[in-house]
């Protein structure tokens, strides 16, 4: 069910990510990354090393949306999944204020890792100081909606009924049991 869930919003959030550049223009150079987002949920909901593929298939579609050298937001999103998958080896997180603040941290990071490495490939940075300014606003402005984010799904989830899960002894006894 989480794997669903997280198709579901990586669907949503590339729809949004491409359409926020028609509806607002691109006049500044702030960019809203969506995607990052889609690792950091991956990284607080998904259990053992799936997530390294959920980090590695949203950041090859991040590279795809940003039209820029493939690979790079890709490759810093698999080297922040791995080293809080690693960091939190046999730990699970259960509070929603510390998943809000890995998630905050996990994207802060990838945002700001494969938006500086993108401006160092692809111009040199002229005025340094407003590239640092820009790029900063758009590593927090993706760490706020990962933080809001995982505190939705976190607040959603309290709201389902818990699912049953069945051993594998249970499996055919219970259908013939009624």
């Amino acid at each position: 069910m989480v794997h669903l869930g997280l198709a579901i919003v990586t669907y949503v959030f590339a729809v949004v990510q491409t359409l926020i550049p028609i509806a607002f223009g691109d006049h500044s150079g702030i960019v809203l990354q969506l995607m990052p987002v889609v690792v950091a949920l991956a990284i607080v909901s998904v259990e053992g090393w799936p997530v390294i593929a959920w980090a590695a298939m949203a950041g090859l579609i991040g590279d795809c949306l940003s039209s820029q050298p493939l690979g790079i937001e890709m490759t810093a999103a698999i080297l922040a999944a791995f080293s809080i998958r690693w960091s939190l080896a046999n730990r699970r997180i259960t509070s929603a204020v510390a998943r809000s603040l890995v998630a905050a941290t996990a994207t802060f990071a990838i945002v700001a890792i494969s938006n500086g490495t993108r401006v160092i490939l692809a111009r040199p940075p002229i005025g340094i100081r407003e590239v640092i300014i820009d790029l900063t606003f758009s590593a927090v402005l993706s760490a706020a909606i990962a933080a809001f984010t995982v505190l939705c799904c976190v607040s959603i989830n309290r709201f389902l009924p818990p699912v049953r899960r069945h051993t594998a002894a249970e499996g055919n006894w219970m259908r013939l049991r009624g």
